[in-house]
């Protein structure tokens, strides 16, 4: 049975990072600038060079203006992203026949999801090389012409399980959930992204987050997603059995609260490192 590697999802998320984009740039300027006397920098943001070709002539043949070539990097930018274009289409379609709907669906979102956390932090890119944006576009459109898929709504609709607050998005709890599986505190394979936001908002599910990591971070991480909602507290966390420990015992109030203070007063690296991110990112 055939393998499905999302290689070009590895490049799109390689390639959308402003030290790449920066440094294809400065290529650019640099090879024609380096070997050609006559090419000028005109615009070094956009990475414009610029060269004074032939001079115009008035009707009485005297010298009036000087016409001008320029070669700009945004050109070369787009034979690139038309490639990987290319790619992520037919990677795309092979989602769809190897991977199940669930797969294919995070698949899609990983995709999308690496456009916005580019602008989200580059929010100049677009206008300096709107090439970078249009094919985000292009890749939405094909998904949704293709298979009518659209990215999850931004907010939680209808009742939920801890009474999951108006402000508290979706790609809020993408955020905290990417951070969490990146860290290692809990597991991709075990735990989707729309199984995290499951667990958290639905009044049924499923699904339940095994900790990855000690009892005293899984208390911390629980106590600081509690301002994101009426009811996540340690009594309603354990009736609702959807939180175990590393262990795979479930969480118990009085565990929760020991473990907890126990981790605040130890305040090790992992300690300040998520208290940092929730303190940044909320």
């Amino acid at each position: 049975m055939e393998t499905f590697r999302p290689t070009a999802l590895k490049k799109l998320i390689d390639f959308y990072t402003k030290d790449n984009i920066i440094s294809l740039r400065y290529a650019f300027i640099g090879k024609w600038l380096e070997d050609n006397e006559n090419f000028y920098l005109s615009d070094e943001d956009r990475g414009i060079v610029s060269i004074d070709n032939m001079p115009i002539h008035d009707q009485y043949g005297k010298e009036c203006g000087i016409i001008t070539e320029s070669l700009t990097f945004e050109s070369e930018l787009r034979e690139k992203l038309q490639i990987l274009e290319n790619e992520l289409k037919s990677e795309i379609l092979s989602s769809n026949i190897l991977l199940s709907q669930r797969q294919k669906k995070e698949y899609w979102k990983k995709i999308l999801d690496s456009f916005d956390r580019f602008f989200k932090n580059n929010p100049e890119f677009p206008k300096l090389f709107p090439s970078l944006y249009y094919l985000k576009i292009n890749i939405k459109n094909f998904l949704q012409t293709q298979f009518d898929y659209n990215q999850t709504p931004e907010t939680f609709t209808g009742s939920s399980y801890f009474r999951t607050k108006q402000t508290t998005t979706k790609k809020k709890l993408n955020r905290i959930y990417d951070f969490l599986i990146n860290k290692e505190y809990i597991n991709d394979e075990q735990t989707s992204e729309d199984e995290f936001c499951s667990i958290l908002n639905d009044l049924k599910t499923d699904y339940c987050i095994t900790f990855m990591c000690s009892t005293e971070m899984a208390a911390v991480i629980l106590k600081l997603l509690e301002p994101l909602f009426d009811n996540l507290n340690p009594t309603e966390i354990e009736k609702s059995r959807r939180f175990k420990s590393k262990k795979g015992k479930v969480l118990t109030s009085s565990n929760l609260y020991k473990s907890f203070n126990k981790a605040k007063n130890n305040n090790s690296s992992d300690y300040q490192e998520i208290t940092n991110f929730f303190k940044d990112n909320l």
